[in-house]
């Protein structure tokens, strides 16, 4: 019932390309995990890295070979100790691959000439920690702090921080405990009715009968103690718990806007096993998988090599309305009309962008079924997106937590 989840948070990563000019610092790092391995991309304007490189002057547009193979050499002699990494404890030293020149426009620097370096790590075993510690910040033409962003890209993995000569060290770990930029919300568990069997309705009648009857005699106070041990001996036997109970409708609103924050909030888990258990707490298992890929989908959006990523940090219901009752493969369930508001940072080619994004949807929502005695709690069963539109809001800010 999600509409194509593709939309949910696409907008907060849409217009993070087509910029003219570069809106950030002139040198970023990207780390790419891929498998066991571990490699890097360090991009950056020409005359930043040539000075780091140590060469008076770029060689030219085109390089021929002679002057291609100077550059490496000059890169070979700088970036071995300044890229060194500590991978599971051991530092690494960067190995140069390439360095390829792009020109204006062709890179990630609007018109700016930019040089692309590929580094690589020989590991002994696969990351679980990757520290990284920066000592050149190179002043940014648009104004701000000198400061160095790195990306971390891997097949269940991302992270990004901002390095700076105040805080010039980060550390990456495989299974770091999950972190929010949400705050975490509990679940709403499932109520169910209380029931009393008829059996349990004549018990206390003629309870109330005999206790009328020998009112007032002297043996009354002794058999109204024997009587009372009848009526809890005869409730106890014949009451028990009904079908869930529909919340009405303030706590529906609870429970919606509880379900929506969970939803979000799984998407900032660091690991991909990570946000499929957060999600499935809370989202039946016929939307697990849809709903995982439309929403990692559009946070992640490839482009010109640069690739964009998207994190929550806020979200905001601004309207809801109860719709009517309905049942759901025999359980109890009920819809919310929901208009609910999304912020978030885009990353993108080392700068970053605030988002707003307002979206209108219906959320269906459904008894869970409690197993092995567990308590039950309220699922979401889909989500119909109607609109979104992309609001003005915010300047660019550095991610929490990082």
């Amino acid at each position: 019932m999600i509409l194509s989840g593709v939309c949910l948070l696409a907008v907060l990563a849409s217009g993070a390309f087509s910029t003219p000019n570069h809106p950030g610092p002139p040198v970023f790092l990207e780390l790419h995990l891929d498998g066991g391995g571990l490699s890097a991309v360090l991009n950056g304007e020409q005359g930043v890295l040539w000075d780091w490189f140590g060469m008076e002057e770029p060689p030219g547009v085109t390089w021929t070979e002679v002057e291609r193979a100077r550059v490496l050499s000059a890169a070979r002699g700088v970036l071995p100790q300044m890229a060194a990494l500590e991978v599971n404890g051991l530092r690494v030293l960067a190995q140069v691959r390439s360095v390829d020149y792009l020109g204006a426009y062709q890179g990630a620097y609007g018109a700016e000439p930019s040089l692309l370096v590929q580094l690589d790590y020989e590991l002994l075993e696969a990351p679980r920690q990757v520290s990284l510690e920066w000592s050149l910040f190179p002043e940014d033409s648009l104004g701000g702090v000198p400061r160095l962003p790195v990306h971390l890209f891997g097949a269940s993995s991302f992270d990004y921080v901002v390095l700076t000569a105040e805080e010039p060290r980060w550390t990456w770990h495989r299974n770091l405990s999950d972190t929010f930029a949400l705050p975490p919300v509990a679940p709403v568990k499932v109520h169910r009715q209380s029931v009393w069997h008829s059996m349990t309705l004549l018990i206390l009648g003629l309870t109330a009968g005999l206790a009328v009857s020998v009112f007032g005699s002297h043996q009354g106070r002794s058999l109204m103690i024997g009587l009372g041990g009848i009526l809890l001996a005869g409730v106890w036997s014949t009451s028990g718990v009904g079908a869930p109970a529909l919340p009405g409708e303030s706590q529906s609103l609870v429970i919606s806007e509880s379900l929506m924050r969970r939803m979000y909030a799984a998407f900032d888990s660091t690991t991909e096993e990570g946000i499929y258990r957060l999600l499935a707490s809370s989202v039946e298992p016929e939307l697990l998988d849809s709903l995982y890929q439309g929403i990692l989908g559009s946070l992640v959006q490839a482009d010109q090599g640069g690739g964009a990523r998207g994190r929550v940090e806020s979200l905001e219901i601004t309207q809801a309305e109860l719709r009517p009752r309905v049942s759901l493969s025999g359980r109890p369930a009920f819809g919310v009309q929901i208009e609910w508001v999304v912020g978030g940072l885009v990353v993108h080619f080392g700068h970053e962008h605030a988002r707003r994004v307002r979206y209108v949807g219906l959320a269906t929502i459904v008894a869970g079924q409690g197993k092995g005695g567990d308590s039950a709690f309220w699922r979401l069963a889909g989500l119909d997106v109607h609109s979104s539109v992309r609001e003005e809001g915010g300047s660019g800010v550095g991610p929490p937590g990082k």
